[in-house]
């Protein structure tokens, strides 16, 4: 009898210890980064369920996985953040912010808003380490692989050519 009631505590510690959910590798850098940079905050009261899986993008050969998080499109400032993981399944998180953070984007010409909190960092900065700490440079060029399917794949960018302006002059 005493064997029963010993296995069945046992039993029940165990299951109990894996009903836990262990947070994914995702999910803990994203939680990261909120920490990391407070412009991401939203008002959401679930910090890390505030962003949502929008697209995501993986290149076969090199077995890397992009994908972009946004919060909700019905804030004033939506943010988003960029989750690369490599062949290890080693993710870093890079913060998308608004255009409204001027010192993040490092604009040229723009003067940063006094009224904000200061980043601290720049985009530049941020991809830099990741590229570092994934370890994506190597002979192959991943590091420029994985550039271009972020700015084309993921966020949708485009080369812009000097007959593009054509279609402007319409407009006045």
């Amino acid at each position: 009898m005493l064997k029963c009631i010993l296995i069945s505590i046992v039993l029940a510690s165990l299951v109990s210890c894996r009903s836990k959910k262990q947070l994914s590798e995702t999910d803990r850098v994203i939680q990261e980064a909120i920490s990391k940079f407070p412009q991401l905050l939203t008002s959401t009261n679930n910090r890390e369920k505030s962003f949502q899986l929008i697209r995501s993008v993986k290149i076969g050969k090199k077995n890397i996985e992009l994908q972009l998080y946004s919060s909700s499109e019905y804030l004033n400032d939506p943010q988003s953040i960029l989750v690369i993981i490599n062949e290890k399944k080693i993710a870093f998180a890079i913060p998308l912010l608004s255009n409204t953070y001027r010192d993040y984007w490092n604009f040229q010409f723009e003067k940063s808003n006094t009224d904000l909190l200061p980043v601290n960092t720049t985009f530049e900065k941020e991809l830099k380490n990741c590229i570092q700490e994934l370890q994506l440079s190597d002979s192959d060029q991943t590091d420029k692989i994985v550039i271009k399917e972020m700015l084309t794949s993921l966020l949708g960018c485009r080369l812009i050519n000097e007959s593009d302006s054509l279609n402007l002059l319409d407009l006045f």
